[in-house]
């Protein structure tokens, strides 16, 4: 038998009477995805919106959208697991959801939730919330983010945690997590399974990275819990959703390099690499293809196109990371090369007024040397450099 999962601890972000919505569950998912401990506020931008299908990304109802997004997430209450006694605490899952910004929204999450929102982002990578965008339904979606934590892990020294994969949950659990204690619809298994269970479990094998069974547990005649086995699907090509991104007002004349990428790897959507060059500009664009094919390319890797869009927000963090070093580079090169052409200039005036104060004084500039200097070097013998030297020092003497 799997082992007892104790859920709230695992996955601690329950409201027992209410389901997210497909989009606002994705939109969870990159909320953990980028949980920072010293940030309470979470940024997703636009582009990270369109291409998990949460919205269009050059829709005229988009801060619509966003809006019922917004209500959801700030009204929805989560449960946090107390390890001792009684104590009950709820909070909701968003304390703010601005979409006033054009280019991105700004979420801040209350800080009671960011330590198990930290703990959770180890499973939800950006290609995590790309598997859970994928998913056709609200309730397929948040049992994979539950069954993601199940299941087996291989930590860098090797040790494999929860190695059978998976584990047991009661039908109250399974419930409250995936927020329909309240409805009398599920009360029974037999329309859990068939309604919730068996359509989610069909929409994880077939799209998810994870292979799922689950085995009913009877107390006589009753199933009272289910037995969850949790498996990594080996070779996963993932898939994206599919979304509408509207042609840009001005089409860009692909270059050679991008076109060749893009034949190369079967892109088919013109509309996103048009929009990218449009932010980004063809010389970004270009590094980040650089970066994709030494980095995230492998021979195993089925569908190429797919593994770009869900690597481009990190693979474009790097680029621009470059970008920033190597302007900063050239700007302290250009620093110093002024600061010589300076130094130069100043020498070249110095040589000039000393060029000017030693012509014609000649004479009285050798007399003002030291004997010494004199029984050593005649007139006749000293250089141009030598007078100016001799003149430098005669306008030091005289200078207030």
């Amino acid at each position: 038998m799997k082992h007892q999962a104790v859920y709230r601890n695992d996955y601690p972000l329950i409201n027992r009477k209410k389901a997210l919505s497909s989009k606002a569950a994705t939109v969870e998912a990159l909320i953990i995805s980028k949980a920072n401990k010293d940030n309470g506020e979470i940024i997703i931008s636009r582009q990270e919106l369109a291409r998990y299908g949460v919205c269009e990304l050059n829709s005229k109802n988009i801060v619509r959208e966003l809006e019922l997004v917004a209500d959801e997430l700030l009204c929805y209450k989560v449960h946090l697991p107390e390890k001792a006694g009684w104590k009950a605490r709820w909070r909701t899952l968003a304390t703010k959801f601005d979409v006033s910004n054009s280019d991105a929204v700004h979420i801040e999450i209350h800080e009671d939730l960011t330590p198990y929102l930290i703990d959770l982002r180890e499973h939800f990578t950006a290609v995590e919330v790309a598997e859970v965008a994928s998913l056709s339904s609200k309730f397929s979606k948040r049992l994979y983010m539950l069954l993601k934590t199940l299941e087996p892990k291989q930590s860098s020294k090797g040790y494999v945690y929860n190695e059978d994969g998976g584990g047991r949950f009661t039908l109250q659990q399974i419930k409250d997590c995936l927020g329909i204690a309240g409805e009398k619809t599920y009360k029974e298994f037999k329309f859990l399974n068939s309604q919730v269970l068996k359509p989610a479990l069909k929409d994880l094998n077939k799209l998810s990275d994870i292979t799922v069974t689950m085995k009913p547990e009877k107390s006589g005649r009753s199933v009272v819990a289910v037995e969850f086995t949790v498996q990594r699907r080996i070779n996963h090509q993932q898939k994206l959703p599919a979304f509408n991104m509207p042609e840009p007002v001005e089409q860009k004349k692909l270059s050679v390099a991008v076109m060749n990428f893009t034949n190369k790897y079967n892109f088919n959507d013109v509309c996103f690499i048009n929009s990218i060059l449009s932010e980004f500009g063809e010389k970004a664009i270009k590094k980040s293809f650089s970066i994709f094919e030494s980095k995230y390319l492998s021979p195993n890797v089925k569908n190429p196109a797919g593994v770009y869009y869900s690597k481009f927000t990190t693979i474009m963090d790097t680029v621009l990371q470059q970008q920033e070093l190597s302007k900063k580079m050239q700007s302290e090169k250009a620093s110093k090369q002024d600061i010589k052409e300076e130094i130069e200039a100043r020498e070249k005036d110095l040589n000039i007024i000393l060029s000017l104060h030693a012509k014609g004084n000649e004479k009285r500039l050798y007399d003002n040397q030291p004997a010494s200097f004199q029984e050593m070097i005649s007139f006749e013998s000293c250089t141009e450099q030598m007078f100016l030297d001799m003149a430098k020092i005669d306008l030091e003497e005289i200078s207030p």
